[in-house]
């Protein structure tokens, strides 16, 4: 029983080649799950990139349509009248007037003139609940930014209607100086919705890091990561983001750098905003923003792994081949083995056949002579 239970047993060798067989596998597993990982990363960051710039050229082609319109504004006779003299009535209905039809056909949010004050003396929206008439902006730094600079470009909440814009501002110019500002103000959900149609998780950040435009309604107007509580009363004093200013809430808990590109872990409300991101970023300069896109890691890391798990089997199955023909290999020389000492012994049986025949034969003469001489 001692004797066949050890003959159950893998001898040593078998066990060092069973122990080299896995090593290689594991090897083979874990090299193909990194060379499949990095490409893949590598592939998905490049098709974000490709994403995140046509995605700029589409919002430059919907800012880049009213582009014009604070220039066209700050050089019309209507406009400049009622600037040099704001209490003239007539003026200012010209100039309402005058911004309104403009209006119509450009399709922009809001058309209207600021006084040198700060107060908007005309806008197109002038007959309606949320007109801008009257208000004084001088806060804001588009207005305070284009009367030192000659142009400004701003995203903010807008006050008076409580809905968010890019505002174009431009410094109308008088004969003893500047006149005021001519501002635009753009809406720019179409982008956001063009975005929202990609199925793509992508935000736009300003220069505070805070989401102004997102795909994600819940992100916007949410920092990145948290901010200090200094800077977020500072931040509060522009009225940039609305009455209720931001929710200093980080979208991101964590970022780092990593196989050449950059990561991010995201604790959101739901599976789509929330686990480990591949994190791509776009910078606009002109406008000082960002773009965001988050591609989710999880398929990644799953076709990496059903990748390496592939080659992991085929390293399997052909180990297993080399194993099955070098035993067939051994079998076969075993047998050869087996039948080269059978044909020996057969020889020698048979050598030793003809001895004894033979020493038969000189005994069966031997005999026959003795036998000869006897009767004679």
């Amino acid at each position: 029983a001692e004797g066949s239970t050890s003959r159950g047993w893998p001898s040593r060798g078998q066990l060092w080649t069973i122990a080299a067989g896995l090593g290689a596998v594991g090897i083979v597993f874990w090299i193909a799950f990194e060379l499949t990982l990095g490409a893949a990363i590598g592939d998905a960051g490049d098709q974000a990139q490709r994403r995140l710039a046509l995605f700029d050229r589409t919002l430059e082609a919907i800012i880049e349509r009213y582009h014009y319109l604070p220039t066209a504004i700050s050089q019309a006779p209507e406009t400049r009248a009622a600037l040099a003299d704001p209490a003239d009535r007539a003026a200012i209905d010209a100039a309402n007037g005058f911004l309104s039809q403009l209006n119509e056909t450009a399709g922009a949010s809001e058309l209207f003139l600021m006084a040198r004050s700060g107060s908007v003396v005309a806008a197109s929206n002038w007959w309606t609940l949320t007109s801008l008439v009257g208000t004084n902006y001088s806060f804001r730094p588009y207005f305070a930014d284009a009367m030192a600079r000659g142009r400004a470009e701003y995203y903010a909440f807008g006050i008076s209607t409580n809905v968010p814009g890019l505002f174009l501002s431009q410094r109308v110019e008088g004969a003893d100086g500047p006149l005021g500002v001519a501002v635009t103000k753009i809406n720019l959900g179409e982008i956001e919705a063009t975005w929202w149609r990609s199925g793509e998780l992508i935000g736009i950040v300003d220069v505070n890091d805070v989401t102004i435009l997102s795909t994600r309604p819940d992100w916007r107007y949410r920092p990145l990561q948290t901010i200090p509580r200094s800077r977020v009363g500072a931040i509060a004093g522009h009225q940039r983001y609305g009455e209720n200013g931001i929710d200093n809430t980080g979208i991101i808990t964590d970022r780092w750098q990593s196989r050449g590109a950059e990561f991010a872990l995201l604790a959101g409300s739901d599976r789509e905003t929330s686990g480990y991101f591949l994190l791509q970023e776009l910078r606009l300069p002109k406008h000082g923003w960002r773009i965001l896109s988050f591609t989710p890691l999880a398929p990644i890391y799953g076709s990496a792994l059903t990748m390496a798990t592939a080659a992991a089997l085929a390293c399997a199955a052909l180990i297993l081949i080399l194993v099955l023909l070098e035993q067939r290999r051994r079998l076969v020389a075993h047998r050869l083995a087996d039948h080269e000492r059978l044909e020996q012994r057969v020889a020698e049986r048979t050598e030793d056949l003809h001895a004894m025949n033979e020493q038969l034969r000189a005994e069966i003469a031997e005999r026959v002579r003795a036998e000869k001489a006897e009767r004679e």
